[in-house]
């Protein structure tokens, strides 16, 4: 787990759940701001090692389209930072030849409690359930590959695909995405227990509960 205060004068931290680290590929949704740390390997003793990949997303950092590009950072640094959009709604991102003592978090809107640890494909699940009694203001789906996705509440739902939808060109990546927030929900799906179906296993980051967003671990 990792602990962060995002926002000291509201006395909020937030604690994230992290995937083991390993050289797999990870996956996740630069919001406001992501970091790639480092952490130490067993029995490496020196901060300052470099560790070292590169990452692609199905849109621009910094304004390009299509970005792919490397990254290095040490343990003893704040890690690299990548920049995306607020509240999630940016593109799918992988982060390759991965140190095998990395991890890499997105940060939400920097009131605390909106921290979300980036998956590898064998995290991503096809079932997700939104099981709270708010409406949340948004929802962002990333997946390894492209596909379809049903989302549903009631009597209510909508078939989506899951590709690059914006900012981006879908040339680029293969990777799957989809977002929605209350202002374009014309189905009326984004509501208490909402329900996300997919055809291909993929990541939900959701701005639930006192619009806090938070990373949903779904089931197959």
């Amino acid at each position: 787990y990792v602990a962060d205060t995002a926002n000291s004068a509201a006395g909020r931290t937030d604690y994230t759940p992290l995937t083991p680290s390993d050289t797999s590929s990870k996956y996740g949704v630069p919001s406001g701001t992501a970091r790639i740390l480092a952490s130490s390997a067993i029995g490496e003793i020196d901060p300052n090692v470099v560790k070292s990949g590169t990452f692609s997303c199905n849109g621009g950092l910094s304004g390009e389209n299509n970005a792919t590009d490397s990254f290095s950072t040490t343990m003893n640094s704040e890690g690299f930072i990548l920049t995306g959009a607020s509240n999630y709604d940016y593109a799918a991102c992988r982060i390759d030849t991965f140190p095998n003592d990395g991890f890499a978090i997105s940060a939400g809107d920097g009131d605390g409690s909106d921290a979300t640890a980036w998956i590898r494909a064998s995290d991503m699940r096809t079932r997700f359930l939104l099981a709270e009694a708010s409406t949340p203001q948004h929802v962002a789906i990333f997946c390894a590959q492209t596909g379809t996705a049903t989302l549903s509440n009631g009597p209510n739902s909508t078939n989506v695909a899951l590709d690059c939808t914006f900012n981006c060109d879908t040339s680029a990546t293969a990777m799957g995405w989809y977002y929605l927030d209350t202002e374009h929900d014309t189905a009326g799906v984004l509501g208490p227990n909402m329900q996300i179906t997919t055809s291909i296993p993929c990541g939900v980051v959701v701005d639930a509960k006192s619009m806090y967003e938070i990373l949903i671990w779904g089931a197959n």
